[in-house]
């Protein structure tokens, strides 16, 4: 009966407003909140799981092991058979197609080749190749010349590029072709016999550097691809 009495008032002051109601969060504000904090979670959780599950397939694992030290070697390795190709072209072809022609025309024609070859494309090979070979000589005195032979070949690679081509480039060529290109005529046979002479030698000279560079990269790859493994460093 005491217990009835009870029910009754309770529910008597419920009505009436007098009990406190039980206070609730806004939704709106708690739950985003919640939920971000949970999906953040999740992810950081889930990130060690998923890199280790990644890396049992062949192509993330090598990806992940990524050689920094073989992708410059090929693109040393591109850039400098780009240049050697272009060489060879020079030293075989056009030269003595220029050669069989008048003088005058020989010397107007080449003029034209050495402006119409700045460009951006050549200029890509030609700047980009010697940069590449820096910093592999960075990295192979950083790493011990002579600590395997991968590292050798590397560093006389890049050597010979840098001296045999770039530098052979700038002291050799670039001043016959500004004094050719500065030639206001009269005794044309023997202003282009002096340059074809001169300048076809010293593009043997580079020609023969950035194919030996290309022989040196490419058994640099070899050596550090059985030194390091077959596997290792994101390229086959």
């Amino acid at each position: 009966m005491r217990c009835c009495s009870f029910v009754a008032l309770a529910a008597l002051l419920n009505v009436h407003g007098l009990s406190a109601p039980r206070r609730r969060l806004p939704v709106s504000r708690e739950e985003p909140a919640t939920r971000a904090i949970k999906k953040n979670l999740a992810r950081a959780l889930a990130l060690p799981v998923v890199a280790g599950a990644a890396s049992r397939f062949e192509p993330v694992r090598k990806l992940m092991a990524f050689d920094r030290i073989r992708v410059g070697l090929v693109a040393g390795t591109v850039g400098a058979a780009i240049l050697g190709g272009c060489y060879f072209i020079f030293s075989f072809c056009v030269m003595d197609a220029l050669n069989a022609q008048p003088p005058s025309v020989a010397i107007q024609t080449m003029n034209s080749i050495n402006v119409v070859i700045v460009n951006p494309k050549f200029i890509a090979a030609f700047m980009g190749t010697p940069l590449i070979c820096c910093w592999l000589v960075a990295e192979a005195l950083a790493a011990g010349v002579g600590s395997s032979t991968d590292v050798a070949l590397m560093f006389g690679g890049a050597i010979t590029l840098i001296i045999g081509e770039f530098l052979e480039t700038l002291v050799c060529h670039i001043p016959k072709n500004d004094a050719l290109a500065a030639h206001k005529g009269g005794n044309d046979a023997e202003v282009w016999a002096r340059y074809y002479t001169s300048w076809t030698a010293w593009n043997h000279v580079r020609m023969v550097a950035s194919l030996a560079t290309v022989v040196q990269f490419s058994l640099a790859l070899f050596y550090r691809g059985a030194r390091l493994g077959a596997g290792y460093g994101g390229l086959p």
